[in-house]
């Protein structure tokens, strides 16, 4: 998964000695994205200008194994075709957004929602297929599909979820770059970031931080 790529290097960055508790004090990626002009812009639905640090600090239901051709668990732990056009997601207990509140499956029926509403948000174009996405209650996600929705399963790993009490409040996000202190659910929070170099920290409250095995990853602007 992208998000835990700092647990399991590749062999092809940059890194420092050990740092806290065993952890690589921090590794080098390469550039940070964002553009010709980057700025701060962690919206995970604005492909063009978004920081590579979104894939960091927002994650979807589960994660797609291409080459296993197999879904993983992550945000939801299971999901269940009640029909062919019905699907099922319970949601994994104990997650919580990095400003401290919990992640329920409210956040997963307001993003889905967000998107049918601002069609530009929907970069898969997901809500050809959706008929509906509902949360009946903090456990549950049911997506209800216009037709037989297999098809479209794999579309849905796509889609980070963003947390309702930050995004219900903006007037259009469509254009809400999201840039200061971002809240999200993933392994790393934003530390800094000045044109030239993104930082992103270990977040130690992330739901498998024993996992995360670096406490810095630095991208650097490759546009130099």
């Amino acid at each position: 998964a992208a998000m835990l790529v700092a647990a399991g290097c590749t062999g092809t960055e940059n890194q420092s000695g050990t740092g806290s508790e065993g952890r690589i004090d921090y590794l080098n990626f390469g550039g940070f994205g964002g553009g010709s002009n980057p700025q701060p812009n962690y919206n995970p639905f604005l492909e063009a200008t978004r920081l590579a640090a979104f894939g960091y600090l927002f994650e979807p239901l589960m994660q797609f194994d291409n080459y296993a051709c197999e879904a993983k668990p992550w945000l939801a732990t299971k999901w269940e075709w009640k029909d062919p056009s019905k699907l099922v997601f319970t949601m994994r207990d104990g997650v919580k957004w990095n400003d401290g509140q919990a992640f329920t499956a409210k956040d997963v029926e307001f993003t889905f929602n967000m998107l049918k509403q601002h069609k530009a948000l929907d970069l898969r174009g997901l809500w050809r297929y959706l008929a509906s996405v509902t949360a009946p209650d903090d456990k549950t996600a049911e997506f209800k599909f216009n037709g037989p929705g297999a098809g479209a399963f794999t579309e849905i790993d796509d889609v980070r979820i963003v947390p309702k009490h930050v995004w219900e409040k903006q007037s259009d996000p469509v254009t809400f770059v999201n840039a200061e202190n971002p809240v999200g659910t993933g392994p790393f929070t934003v530390k800094s970031f000045n044109g030239q170099q993104l930082v992103i920290a270990r977040n130690p409250n992330y739901w498998q931080a024993d996992k995360v095995r670096v406490d810095e990853v630095r991208f650097n602007n490759d546009q130099v």
